[in-house]
């Protein structure tokens, strides 16, 4: 039997665009059903996989020096897994 625990740690709010800029598209938090084709759209013509997402966020932490875990998971609807990258860099 083993034990997995999950430390979160809360970003500060200079640095949340950072994540929010990654992905196939911006994040919202509430969307009205005439921009969904827009937002699907843009997502579409920029595709980002968990393991992109990843390593270009991780590539940011890098550059500024911090010490890091990233890890994203995809929930797949079609498909019986999710899809999961994790990139660990301690400087």
């Amino acid at each position: 039997m083993s034990a997995s625990r999950s430390v979160g740690y809360r970003l500060a709010p200079s640095k949340q665009p950072t994540i929010r800029g990654i992905g196939s598209s911006p994040v919202y938090p509430v969307v009205k059903r005439p921009d969904e084709r827009v937002i699907t759209m843009e997502a579409y013509d920029h595709p980002a996989f968990a393991e992109d997402i990843a390593r270009d966020l991780s590539q940011q932490c890098r550059a500024q020096g911090l010490p890091h875990q990233v890890k994203v998971r995809n929930i797949e609807s079609i498909h019986s897994h999710d899809a999961v990258a994790v990139v660990t860099w301690m400087g």
